[in-house]
């Protein structure tokens, strides 16, 4: 009951950070905590020790819970009211990236291929589409136009998207969009222009 995350049940979890914060704060809490209540809360196991710093996720168990909510819902770009804490690691993760000089999570190598891998976005637009989204949007253009080379005039973010594969591809240093070599193929099977 007591490690109760806010992204589980929310005022669980809130009401769990008022009984440790009375007992260790009596005289500046406005919530009355007697020996009853303690004794109650010990009958059931309530551990007073807990804080959120100590609940904190690993980096591995983030890429866990990344991988589930893809297999849930086929992309990894996480809503605040589905899950909270998931989506606070991804925008945390995403300021870490765009801003290594003040961010408090340090991004290696290695943990941006592991998200990579997973297909994460790093653009923090509202309502972006998933990689596998802009797939099936190619897929319906390729069936109605009979070619890939998607104009601005007729799907601009479809051709927005295009345009951020191509220099991905050609400068995979310097861009922020996610272009493993599971995702070229994807592209090269349907035939995506390149040029």
């Amino acid at each position: 009951m007591s490690n109760v995350r806010g992204s589980e049940d929310r005022s669980l979890h809130d009401f769990c950070g008022k009984m440790r914060h009375a007992r260790n704060n009596p005289g500046k809490s406005d919530l009355l905590i007697n020996d009853d209540r303690i004794a109650s809360l010990d009958a059931l196991g309530f551990d007073w020790t807990v804080t959120e710093w100590q609940a904190v996720k690993t980096f591995e168990q983030r890429i866990g819970d990344l991988r589930a909510y893809k297999e849930k819902n086929g992309h990894v770009n996480v809503k605040g009211n589905e899950d909270m804490s998931l989506y606070n690691f991804c925008k945390h993760t995403r300021y870490a990236r765009n801003n290594p000089e003040k961010g408090q999570m340090t991004l290696s190598t290695d943990k941006i291929a592991s998200l990579d891998a997973l297909g994460f976005e790093w653009r923090s637009t509202p309502n972006i589409k998933s990689f596998e989204q802009r797939m099936d949007d190619l897929r319906a253009y390729k069936e109605k136009h009979g070619h890939m080379k998607v104009k601005q005039k007729e799907d601009k973010s479809l051709a927005d998207f295009c345009k951020r594969m191509r220099q991905a591809r050609k400068n995979p240093g310097k861009s922020r969009a996610a272009l493993s070599d599971d995702r070229i193929a994807s592209l090269d099977a349907l035939g995506f222009d390149w040029m």
